[in-house]
């Protein structure tokens, strides 16, 4: 072989060599391109999961899978990517976000009218605060029950009785503690997003939903409390029941906090059920006998197949309400009213008087409505009754 020859064919072994050098220099620029953006996260299209620039797993993503998404963390969940378990992007989330919460989080602004829109503030606090509860309490029965305890407290909370018979507390001050307590336990780095500004305007905004009358479906306070007294155990619900009873002849305090409250009046005031209070008295006793059915369930899930049961026509409030109280047990409570109106004291109408037909038409009004099966009430319009 001459010189020449060997020449050649060392020209064309370095070519060939700087050519594959080129490429893998090539490749490197990019994927280091992607790798080391500190700004976002990386996206691999194939699995749909959002890693860390950082994370060790990157290198090995092929190119045309991998994208850099320099939108906030909680923005990327929510559109459905998962996060990686080895490098945990989530953790940089001001807020907790996945699929069973985005869920969650239009139920409240659907069915409660909670927030503007589903990306305002007050849902991500309202749904975060289950978290919170759910790290101190690590039960889901528990939780459930000390998150609907710390909502009605919002609205209930300077009421003795209520603070007896739900262990609801006694001052705004401490309602404002105790929610603080549990952001603190949140899963995450930045809990600036839940400062005390924030955490006043989720108080008030509980007010301001249990407050307005008229435009919501659904009174979130109302619920809460009347399950909070189903699921509180206490010595004083005895002696409640007794002082309930003396204004309607029903001795069932939690009917009493609830749908026998409204329809009948107790604690001297008159009956009134709007179409808020009717939904919150039938989900009150369905939520809370499907919290005693499946006690492994989060109230995120409970919340998620009931509520989306009745928007899909799947579910009908009215029927549920009817196999947990029976039509039976809701007569029984009308005859024991009827007679306590004719033969009490305070009362003793003759079954002719005004005020007696009306109390009568309001409670059979609320019967009517269950055995048509009607997810939304109309209420019956009475005359002014006579308060006790």
């Amino acid at each position: 072989m001459n010189i020449l020859t060997k020449k050649k064919k060392l020209i064309k072994k370095s070519i060939v060599l700087l050519s594959i050098v080129s490429i893998m220099l090539l490749s490197c620029s990019k994927s280091e391109n992607i790798d080391i953006s500190q700004k976002g996260y990386i996206i691999n299209l194939n699995s749909n999961i959002v890693h860390k620039p950082s994370c060790q797993t990157v290198p090995k993503m092929s190119i045309k899978n991998k994208i850099v998404s320099e939108e906030p963390i909680e923005e990327i969940l929510m559109k459905g990517y998962a996060a990686c378990k080895d490098c945990k992007p989530d953790r940089d989330a001001k807020y907790i976000v996945n699929e069973e919460i985005n869920e969650f989080e239009k139920i409240l602004h659907d069915e409660f009218g909670f927030g503007k829109n589903y990306t305002d503030k007050v849902l991500r606090l309202l749904s975060n605060l289950y978290e919170g509860i759910n790290a101190r309490k690590n039960n889901n029965y528990n939780s459930n029950k000390e998150y609907h305890r710390l909502l009605a407290s919002t609205v209930y909370q300077n009421r003795l009785t209520w603070s007896l018979i739900a262990g609801h507390y006694a001052s705004k001050e401490e309602v404002i503690r105790e929610l603080n307590e549990n952001y603190k336990k949140l899963k995450i780095n930045d809990k600036s997003y839940f400062d005390n500004m924030s955490i006043n305007n989720l108080y008030d905004e509980v007010i301001k939903q249990h407050d307005i009358k008229s435009g919501n479906k659904n009174d979130f306070a109302h619920m809460s409390a009347t399950i909070s007294v189903y699921v509180h155990e206490s010595i004083f619900k005895v002696a409640a029941s007794l002082r309930a009873g003396q204004f309607n002849g029903i001795y069932d305090l939690e009917a009493n906090c609830g749908y026998i409250g409204d329809i009948c009046g107790t604690n001297g005031t008159k009956p009134s059920m709007n179409e808020d209070d009717y939904a919150a008295d039938l989900d009150a006793v369905n939520i809370y006998n499907n919290y005693i059915e499946s006690n492994e369930k989060t109230l995120y899930k409970i919340f998620i197949d009931y509520y989306q049961g009745i928007m899909q026509n799947k579910i009908n409030r009215a029927s549920v309400f009817l196999k947990n109280i029976s039509l039976e047990k809701i007569n029984e409570y009308r005859n024991i009213y009827s007679i306590f109106l004719l033969n009490n004291n305070n009362f003793k109408y003759d079954k002719s008087d005004t005020d007696y037909i009306n109390r009568m038409n309001y409670f059979d009004n609320f019967v009517s409505h269950l055995i048509n099966g009607d997810q939304i009430f109309t209420p019956y319009k009475y005359y002014n009754y006579t308060e006790y």
